[in-house]
């Protein structure tokens, strides 16, 4: 039954992302802080770094040079209804975890929302031009 589940999960097709959707997106998270358990808890400001590739994506702390997304096939793509052709949302899941992350790319603006998951803020990254 074990192997049956491993081959099943293992055997889904790769979504492949358009090519104006691909590339690399960078943006600092704003900082912020909550109270937890009757602490105030602040984090600083930290540089992120998204990247989009024909199959997978990827999200990278590149201050602390963490990645809690690194080469993820477990995405949806869908392209947003008010704004055709224009804007496509991604909901990315973090390996190991049940939480999604809400990606939005405007192709028009070249930009990328991300929102945070609670209690994260929102970040606005910009895609990097290509150098040849």
């Amino acid at each position: 039954m074990v192997s049956v589940l491993y081959v099943h999960a293992n055997a889904q097709k790769a979504v492949k992302i358009p090519r104006k959707l691909r590339g690399v997106y960078t943006g600092i998270q704003p900082a912020y802080a909550f109270r937890s358990e009757g602490k105030d808890l602040r984090f600083s400001a930290i540089s992120l770094e998204i990247s989009i590739d024909k199959y997978t994506v990827s999200l990278c702390f590149t201050d602390q040079k963490y990645c809690p997304v690194e080469k993820s096939l477990e995405f949806t793509l869908n392209r947003q209804a008010q704004q055709p052709k224009k804007c496509y949302k991604m909901l990315v899941r973090q390996p190991g975890s049940f939480l999604m992350e809400e990606w939005t790319v405007n192709l028009k603006t070249k930009e990328l929302l991300r929102k945070g998951i609670f209690p994260q803020p929102d970040t606005r990254l910009i895609r990097l031009r290509n150098i040849k």
